[in-house]
C-alpha cells in the first residue's frame, strides 16, 4: 500500500469474534480516497482452554513434567504459537496508534509511541527466533519474523525521523502495512496445526490459592496522590498514570548515545503525572520543588530497584527529574529502572517518599 500527502484520513479498527478488521481511508486526488482493508483472523484455539480443568497460569517451558503441581514442558509449536497469541493484538494496536499520530501530527505521541512499538517488535523477534517449531509451522514462525522485521523498522524510522521528513514517515507506515498482511499470513497460516492449551501442560494439583497483595491498601494505576508540602500553602497531587517495558532507548538531543539493557535485563519505565493543585497560605510562595527521581522506589517480592541516571529526554519522552512548579502548573515524565526479564511488573509497586506522605502504587504491565 502507497501512503500519499496526508497519510490516512481515518483508521478504525474494531474488535470481532474470530478476528480483527481493519480499514484505512487515504486521501487522493479523487474526493473518496483510496480504501485498504484487510483481515486478520484470530484462531479460536488460541485461546482455547479445557473447561472441565481447573485454570492455572502457564508455566515457562523448562518445569519438569510429573512433579507435583508443576507442569510438563511446552511443546515448541505451542510456546510459539502462545508467543503469537501474546503480541499480536498489542502490535495492531500500537501500529493502529502511530500511524493515527502521524496523521494527526502528534509529535509528542508519535516519540513515544514510535519507540514502543521498535521495542516490542524488537523482543519478540528474539523469543521467534529462539522458538523451535515443526516443519508444518515453520512457514508461519518465517512471516511472523517478517512482520516483526516491518513493525521494528517502522518504529525505528518514526523515531528517528519524527514528523520532519514526509518521505520516511510515508515509508514507515507502507512498512507496517506489509508487516500487518505478513501477521495475518502468519497467523492464518497456523490456525489449522497449533493447539495452544493442551491439557498435558495443565496444571494436574489444585489451584494456588489468590497471594495476599504485599501492600494492600496500594493505589491502583491513575488513582491520585493529593498532599501539602512542607509549608502546608501549596496541595500538589501526583499520579502514576501507566508502564512501560524497553529493551533500548536513546538521548533525544544524541541518538547516537544508546542505553541498552543488560543480557536477561530490560527496562521498565513508569509515568509520573505531578500537578500544583493551589495556593492556599496568605503570602506569595507558591514554587514548590518536586522530589527527585531517588524519591521512588520499586518493589518486587524481596528486591527493590532505584532509578537510573538518564537524559531530560529521551526516544520515549520527557523523563522524572524532580524540579519546581508554580501554582497551576504541571509536570509529566518517566522513570527508568532496569530490572530482570523476568519480573511480573503486577506484582510490583511504586514506593514514593514525599516527606509528609509515602504513597505506593500497584503497578501493571500496559505495554
Amino acid at each position: 500500500m502507497r501512503l500519499q500527502n496526508s497519510l490516512l484520513a481515518t483508521l478504525v479498527l474494531v474488535g470481532l469474534l474470530g478476528g480483527i478488521v481493519f480499514t484505512a481511508v487515504v486521501p487522493g486526488e479523487a474526493s473518496a480516497g483510496t480504501v485498504y482493508a484487510g483481515f486478520i483472523p484470530l484462531p479460536l484455539n488460541l485461546f482455547a482452554v479445557d473447561a472441565s480443568t481447573p485454570a492455572a497460569p502457564v508455566q515457562n517451558a523448562s518445569d519438569v513434567a510429573g512433579e507435583s503441581g508443576s507442569l510438563a514442558p511446552l511443546s515448541g509449536d505451542d510456546a510459539f504459537a502462545l508467543l503469537m497469541a501474546d503480541s499480536s493484538l498489542p502490535l495492531l494496536m500500537l501500529s493502529v496508534q502511530n500511524i493515527h499520530a502521524a496523521y494527526y501530527q502528534d509529535e509528542r505521541a508519535l516519540s513515544e509511541l514510535a519507540p514502543a512499538l521498535s521495542d516490542l517488535a524488537l523482543s519478540t523477534l528474539r523469543d521467534a527466533e529462539a522458538c523451535t517449531v515443526s516443519p508444518e509451522n515453520e512457514s508461519a514462525r518465517t512471516d511472523f519474523i517478517a512482520a516483526l522485521d516491518e513493525y521494528s523498522a517502522a518504529g525505528r524510522m518514526l523515531t528517528e525521523s519524527g514528523l520532519r521528513d514526509p518521505a520516511a514517515v510515508e515509508t514507515a507506515l507502507d512498512r507496517i502495512a506489509v508487516g500487518t498482511e505478513r501477521l495475518h499470513v502468519a497467523m492464518a497460516s497456523l490456525s489449522d496445526t497449533a493447539d495452544v492449551a493442551p491439557d498435558e501442560f495443565l496444571l494436574q494439583a489444585a489451584p494456588s490459592p489468590i497471594p495476599t497483595p504485599a501492600f494492600p491498601g496500594a493505589l491502583g494505576l491513575g488513582e491520585r496522590y493529593c498532599y501539602d508540602d512542607s509549608s502546608g500553602d501549596n496541595m500538589l497531587s501526583l499520579i502514576v498514570e501507566s508502564t512501560r517495558l524497553a529493551h533500548v532507548f536513546t538521548a533525544a538531543d544524541s541518538p547516537e548515545k544508546r542505553f541498552e539493557a543488560g543480557f536477561g535485563q530490560q527496562y521498565l519505565l513508569i509515568a509520573l503525572k505531578y500537578t500544583h493543585l493551589g495556593y492556599k497560605g496568605d503570602g506569595s510562595n507558591y514554587r514548590v520543588r518536586l522530589p527527585g527521581a531517588r524519591s521512588f522506589t520499586l518493589v518486587h517480592q524481596d528486591s527493590t530497584y532505584q532509578p537510573i541516571d538518564v537524559p531530560a529526554v529521551t526516544s520515549h519522552g520527557q523523563s522524572y527529574l524532580g524540579g519546581q512548579l508554580d501554582r497551576y502548573q504541571g509536570l509529566e515524565g518517566f522513570l527508568f529502572f532496569e530490572v530482570p526479564e523476568s519480573i511480573n511488573v503486577s506484582d510490583a509497586y511504586l514506593k514514593a517518599d514525599l516527606g509528609l506522605g509515602k504513597p505506593i502504587w500497584r503497578l501493571m504491565n500496559l505495554r
